[in-house]
């Protein structure tokens, strides 16, 4: 969690958020969450006259999922902390189903793994080192899915979640014939949900919490 740790100690300072509709609001930090989910107090839009239906807002709440960037005050950061909030790790891969597991794999940061869901009884491990999915006492996590009679299963946990398990946030998205046909999440344990197996695509973001 240190890049939320970071974003913590910027509480009651001004930043700028910038969206990704390009519109960019200036104002005083009040709360941020791991998501990056913002509140703002004291607000004020840059290039006020482009968006004057925003001139009489003075708080605002905005979803990480629509912020492009933040601009730091550079008075207020913390170096040494924004270092080991920003220091990328690879993360390890490791794949099974009800026959095989196949050995643990790098996945590089900012690179995807893309595959297929057949059958029933397939995880997808994410752990810190490869011999970690074998460490009943290691930081994991698995995505688990399962294809039968028409229908997609999936379900996303983390061992020792309370720490976090090897990443530092997460969520599951699902695309199909309308949004979120196959549910979604935000953080740990999402319980089995399920679907029509029609085309479906499960999209898992992950930022991984440095050792």
């Amino acid at each position: 969690m240190l890049f939320f740790s970071f974003f913590k100690t910027l509480v009651n300072h001004e930043v700028t958020v910038e969206l990704k509709n390009d519109i960019s609001i200036r104002g005083t930090l009040k709360s941020v969450d791991q998501y990056l989910n913002i509140k703002l107090d004291d607000i004020s839009v840059v290039e006020e006259l482009k968006y004057p239906h925003l001139s009489s807002v003075k708080n605002v709440f905005i979803r990480g999922s629509v912020v492009r960037y933040v601009h730091l005050p550079a008075a207020a950061v913390d170096t040494p902390l924004l270092e080991d909030a920003t220091r990328r790790v690879d993360i390890y891969l490791t794949l099974a189903n009800s026959t095989v597991t196949q050995t643990a794999f790098t996945l590089a940061p900012g690179l995807a793994y893309l595959a297929g869901i057949e059958g029933t009884g397939n995880s997808i491990g994410i752990t810190l080192t490869p011999a970690d999915y074998w460490n009943a006492d290691a930081k994991k996590a698995s995505l688990g899915t399962s294809t039968t009679g028409g229908t997609l299963y999936w379900d996303l946990g983390g061992t020792n979640a309370e720490i976090g398990g090897p990443v530092g946030s997460v969520n599951v998205t699902s695309e199909g014939t309308k949004a979120d046909i196959c549910g979604s999440c935000e953080g740990w344990n999402s319980g089995v949900k399920g679907c029509a197996d029609d085309g479906v695509k499960l999209t898992m973001n992950l930022c991984s919490v440095n050792p």
